[in-house]
Order: structure tokens, then C-alpha cells, then sequence
């Protein structure tokens, strides 16, 4: 990779706005999975901020919370995903943006899955559905009045924002700007310059980092929670209230681009659902964490570092417990990874996972959920 300057340094981390106050790794104030204290904490930010050698760098989850909780605009995780990448300290051995990809050729081969009216908007059918998603994933988009007559692209993933998952600089890093670009192309010709509506947060995610950094997205791009909320009004007469309780669980790359808050609660709203309020949503949403076979340590117990397989499953724990506290039935994702690895944790406790597509189509009486 190629090496920064300092100036270039300055401009996409902003690491010179840090006071080392140490809130983004501080367990009472932010990141949950270091476990430090608010001494610990200064001093390891310290250390990242200073380029010197820091556990951070081969003990991070990569949940991307700790760029939530800078309370002075610092890209604290942008700097720290540049620094695994650039050192490698995290990823394991062998394996790099170029070969990780190139084992899965289907990630760049889109295909057409429902041909509607030409005129109208595309979605992009991410293929995490189908990697990653739990069974039935796919099924969502096939035959449903909220779909009905727009253009289906599968086969594609742009998901450049879950690169951070493997210890890779995301689309915050020039590393991954081209690749970008090439996405955005692809998809302008593919869809023809249409409007292009995201069903995967990821995905969409990416494309607004891009924008951060200066490139042109030609074509519009929308959140499948924005569609979804738009359909959801212009169709309101038959809509039937769910009126069920639900723990909202959003995905990392919620960490970028504009916020979706506001967006999630209206949609709740709309289709007759309580969101509750939790100690582990919003801005303290908790990972899944999906990429534990990638990591090169994947925990150190000699240094107090549970290996990973357990730091994730008692993420999901605590996660799903905090969910039935607060009184919810069910718990609606908008990542199907995320999904994909917390259905059996919300079933142990008597939770109902959906996708919030699916509560959509239940609002419509269209289905039931898979569970």
C-alpha cells in the first residue's frame, strides 16, 4: 500500500483534532469489547494516535463504534483499520484485499433477477443474502407488491465498508477508492443511470464514503429504509397494524454516512411497531461480530484477551438478553449477516428474528416470519 503523508494523513483521519481524552476506548464511554479502563484507555489512544506499537491494533473486533463515540470528530477507527491494514497486524497470514476477493469471482458477475419496468428504479440484491443471510433470504424480493414491477439486481457486493471485517482499510482509504470507482461504474452501466435503491447497508455505506472522498456517484442511490418508508406511505389505506415490540439491531457500516435513526423510528412508526428502548441500541448497538475466522490472534488469553468465538457469542448474549429485558418479541435486522449469525441467540430466548424488509410485507399481510 502506498505509503501517506502527512498531509494526506491529516485530511482523512484528523488525527491533530484528538485530545487523548480516551472516550472511544473507555468501556463506560465507549468501545465494549477492550475492556479498558479510562487510564487504559488514554494510554492506548495515545499510542495509536502517536503511530507507536499499541494491542489495539491486534485485539480490535472491528465493530467501528469507537468512531461513534469521538466526541471531537476524529476518525479514530479510519486511522486505526489503516494502521492493521498498512502493519498487518490483524488479518491472517496470506490472505489480502486482492486474493480475499478473488476467492469469490461471483462477488463481480451481476445478474438480472426480475426484469420490471424500465423506467423504473433498480434494487441491489446484495449477495450477503445469500453468503451469509439466513435461508429464505432471497425469497423476500420475489413476488411481493413492494417490489412489484422494479428491476432486481443480485450477484453483486459492494461492500467495500465490510473489508474492515478482514483487518482492511475500507472506502475511507485511497487503497480502496479505485475499487470503488469501479463499482460505481459498473453499476451506472449495468442499471442504465437509474435510480438505484440499496438493500444492504453495506453497500450504500460505501458509496457515501466514496462521495466523502471526493468521487461522483452519477446516479441516485437510496436506503432500502427510505424506500421502504416511502412505499409504506403512499400505500397507507392497507397497511395493518403489527403491533408488535421489537429490539431494533443495526449493522457497523450504520457508523458512516448520513444517520438512519430517524429513518428506522419512522418506519416502526408506520407499520404499527414499538421500537423499544435498550441499554445495547443506537449509538451502543453491539457487533456480532462475524469475522472472527480471519483474524490473525483471534484472542489472546495470556494478556486477558478472550479468543474471539467467545468475546462474539457473548456479544450476542448480551445483545439478545437486553432485547427480552426491555420486553420485546422480536428483534429486526437490516444486515442478513447479522441476522445470519444471531438467529439461533434470538431463538434461545424466545425472540422472533426478521428481517425489517419482512415486517414490511407482514404490515401487507404478504407473509409471516420464517420463525
Amino acid at each position: 500500500m502506498e505509503e501517506l503523508g502527512k498531509e494526506e494523513i491529516e485530511k482523512l483521519y484528523k488525527l491533530s483534532n484528538c485530545n487523548m481524552c480516551g472516550d472511544c476506548l473507555d468501556e463506560a464511554t465507549g468501545c465494549q469489547f477492550l475492556g479498558y479502563d479510562h487510564e487504559r484507555a488514554v494510554k492506548e489512544v495515545t499510542a495509536l494516535i502517536e503511530g507507536r506499537d499499541t494491542p489495539v491494533l491486534e485485539d480490535c473486533i472491528t465493530c467501528q463504534a469507537c468512531q461513534t463515540f469521538c466526541p471531537n470528530g476524529v476518525n479514530i477507527f479510519n486511522w486505526i483499520i489503516h494502521r492493521m491494514d498498512t502493519e498487518k497486524t490483524w488479518i491472517a497470514p496470506g490472505l489480502d484485499r486482492l486474493n480475499l476477493y478473488g476467492l469469490l469471482p461471483g462477488l463481480e458477475k451481476p445478474w438480472v433477477m426480475q426484469k420490471g419496468d424500465p423506467d423504473k428504479p433498480w434494487v441491489s440484491v446484495c449477495l450477503v443474502h445469500a453468503l451469509l443471510g439466513p435461508p429464505g433470504d432471497i425469497e423476500m424480493y420475489k413476488d411481493s407488491r413492494i417490489f412489484k414491477d422494479l428491476n432486481l439486481l443480485g450477484g453483486t457486493m459492494n461492500c467495500l465498508v465490510g473489508m474492515t471485517h478482514a483487518g482492511l482499510e475500507n472506502a475511507t482509504g485511497p487503497a480502496c477508492l479505485e475499487a470503488i470507482k469501479g463499482n460505481i461504474d459498473m453499476y451506472n452501466t449495468f442499471c442504465g443511470g437509474k435510480e438505484i435503491i440499496f438493500s444492504h447497508d453495506e453497500c450504500i455505506a460505501s458509496l457515501w464514503q466514496g462521495e466523502e472522498q471526493g468521487l461522483e456517484v452519477p446516479f441516485k442511490h437510496t436506503h432500502i429504509v427510505q424506500y421502504l418508508n416511502e412505499y409504506l406511505k403512499a400505500n397507507k389505506k392497507d397497511i395493518k397494524p403489527l403491533g408488535l415490540k421489537v429490539a431494533h439491531d443495526s449493522n457497523c457500516s450504520i457508523r458512516y454516512g448520513p444517520s438512519r435513526e430517524a429513518w428506522f423510528d419512522e418506519f416502526y412508526e408506520l407499520i404499527g411497531c414499538t421500537r423499544v428502548e435498550r441499554r445495547y441500541d443506537r449509538e451502543n448497538q453491539l457487533c456480532c461480530m462475524p469475522n472472527f475466522l480471519l483474524h490473525r490472534s483471534a484472542g489472546a488469553p495470556e494478556r486477558g484477551v478472550l479468543p474471539d468465538v467467545e468475546r462474539a457469542a457473548e456479544a450476542r448474549k448480551k445483545n439478545v438478553d437486553d432485547a427480552v429485558a426491555h420486553g420485546a418479541t422480536h428483534m429486526a435486522f437490516i444486515c442478513p449477516g447479522c441476522m445470519g449469525n444471531m438467529v439461533d441467540d434470538c431463538l434461545n430466548v424466545g425472540l422472533v428474528p426478521v428481517n425489517i424488509i419482512e415486517l414490511a410485507q407482514m404490515a401487507f399481510g404478504e407473509r409471516k416470519a420464517r420463525w
